[in-house]
C-alpha cells in the first residue's frame, strides 16, 4: 500500500512539498521503491537512508540523479541483498564501484537497468559472471563502451560464462561493432528482445548466427546495414512480434542526418522484399519504419508502401510510418476491406506524423475501427477529418 500511495503523491503537485525527513519516515518502506530527481525533497541523505531503513527491499528505482557520486549508490546497493530489480537509469555518475557492489551483494538480481550511467565494461563483465539469474539487462548510451574497452568485459568472463535466463538485452547507442556484439549476444541463449539501435553494426545476420535466438523483438533503428543484410537477417527470425527499422543507413539521430536521404538504405525494392518476408510472420504486432525517406519515391501506381500496408501493416496492432515524404493519401486505400468478408484492420495505434497527406486519407483511416491512438502532427489533415472520424466511429 505504501508504494502505491507514494506513487500517487509523486504524480501530484503536492510532491514538491515532500521534504527529506517526511520521505524517509513514511515512504521508504515496502517491497518496492521509486525515487526520481523530480522530487525536490530527495537528496544524498535520502538515498543513503534506503539501505538502513529497508534492507529487505526487492525492487529499487533511482532515476535521473546526476549530481550524486558513484560511492553513494554503491553504499546503498551493498545493503540490499534481497534485490530482484534495480533501475539506475540516468544516474550518470554510477560507475565501477556501484557495479562491484551489485556483483557482491545482489546474486539474485533479475532486472538491471544501467542506461545513461558510466559503468565500465570490466565491472559489468564481473557482474555478469556473478549474477546468473539476470533476465533483463539494459546498457544504453554509455560513452566508455567501445571495442577496445569491451575486451576487458570478455577478460572478466571464464570460458563457460553464460546468462541462461536473460531474455531482454539493450545495447542501444554503444560503440560496439559486429565482433563485440556477437560475443555479447552469444552469452544469451534465451534472448527474446534485442535493441541494437544506433550501434555501428553492419552484419546482423553474422552477429546473430553463432547461436540464433528466437527473437520476438528486434530494433535496428539508425544502423548502417544494407537492405540485403536486413532481409537475410529477418528470414532467420520468424517469431518476431516487434520490429523497429527507423532511418536505416543513418546512425546519428540528428534531423540533418535523417534528412540526408542519400544515406538511407531502405528503398522501395527492399520494402517489397521485406513485405514478402513479413507477410508470413504470424505473430507480428508492431512495425516502425519512421524516417526511411526513400520509401515511396520510385513508384506512384501500386506503390511499395501501399503493398506493405495491405499485406503487413493492416494486420499489426502498432504501425509507425512517420516522416516518409513520398507517401500519399491514396496509399492508405490499403486499409479498405479486401472483400465483403474481410475484417477491419487490427491497428490500435497508427502514427503518421510529418506526412504529406490530407483529408483524402480520411475514408481509408476510418476503416481502422479498433484504433485507440492516432497521431497526425505535421500533416495536412483538418478538423473535417476529425468530424468524419467521429461520425464513422
Amino acid at each position: 500500500m505504501i508504494p502505491k500511495i507514494f506513487a500517487m503523491l509523486r504524480g501530484s503537485p503536492s510532491a514538491t512539498y515532500l521534504p527529506h525527513e517526511y520521505i524517509v519516515t513514511y515512504f521508504l518502506q515496502g517491497p518496492s521503491l521509486t525515487l526520481t530527481d523530480s522530487l525536490p525533497g530527495v537528496n544524498k541523505n535520502t538515498i543513503l537512508a534506503i539501505g538502513r531503513v529497508n534492507p529487505h527491499l526487492r525492487e529499487l528505482e533511482l532515476s535521473g540523479f546526476v549530481k550524486h557520486a558513484d560511492e553513494v549508490f554503491a553504499s546503498v546497493v551493498s545493503h540490499l541483498k534481497s534485490l530482484r530489480s534495480l533501475v539506475l537509469r540516468g544516474c550518470t555518475r554510477v560507475g565501477a564501484k556501484t557495479a562491484d557492489a551489485i556483483t557482491k551483494a545482489c546474486p539474485e538480481l533479475r532486472i538491471l537497468n544501467l542506461n545513461y550511467t558510466s559503468v565500465t565494461p570490466l565491472s559489468v563483465g564481473a557482474l555478469v559472471a556473478s549474477c546468473h539469474q539476470l533476465e533483463v539487462l539494459k546498457l544504453a548510451n554509455i560513452s566508455n563502451w567501445t571495442d577496445a574497452t569491451f575486451t576487458k568485459f570478455l577478460a572478466a568472463l571464464d570460458e563457460k560464462a553464460c546468462l541462461p535466463k536473460l531474455h531482454t538485452l539493450k545495447l542501444r547507442d554503444l560503440s560496439l561493432s559486429d565482433n563485440s556484439l556477437s560475443a555479447f549476444i552469444s552469452l544469451c541463449p534465451a534472448l527474446e528482445r534485442l535493441d541494437l539501435s544506433f550501434t555501428p553494426i553492419k552484419h546482423p545476420q553474422t552477429v546473430l548466427s553463432t547461436n540464433p535466438p528466437a527473437l520476438e523483438k528486434l530494433s535496428l533503428t539508425s544502423t548502417a546495414i544494407t537492405g540485403t543484410e536486413l532481409l537475410a537477417t529477418l528470414v532467420q527470425l520468424p517469431h518476431l512480434k516487434t520490429l523497429s527499422l527507423g532511418a536505416l543507413g543513418v546512425r546519428q539521430s540528428s534531423k540533418a542526418a535523417i534528412s540526408n536521404s542519400s544515406a538511407m538504405s531502405m528503398n522501395d525494392t527492399t520494402l517489397r522484399s521485406l513485405t514478402d518476408i513479413l507477410e508470413g510472420f504470424e505473430h507480428l504486432q508492431s512495425v516502425n519504419l519512421v524516417s526511411n525517406t526513400k520509401l515511396g519515391a520510385s513508384s506512384k501506381v501500386d506503390s511499395a508502401l501501399f503493398d506493405f500496408v495491405r499485406r503487413v501493416g493492416r494486420k499489426c496492432q502498432y504501425l509507425n510510418l512517420s516522416n516518409l515524404p513520398s507517401i500519399r493519401s491514396i496509399d492508405f486505400a490499403a486499409l479498405l476491406p479486401l472483400d465483403e468478408q474481410d475484417t477491419a484492420p487490427s491497428l490500435r495505434t497508427l502514427v503518421l506524423n510529418n506526412l504529406n497527406i490530407n483529408d483524402d486519407a480520411a475514408v481509408f483511416i476510418a476503416c481502422c475501427r479498433k484504433l485507440s491512438r492516432l497521431e497526425l502532427s505535421g500533416t495536412k489533415m483538418t478538423s473535417k477529418f476529425i468530424e468524419f472520424q467521429l461520425n464513422v466511429q
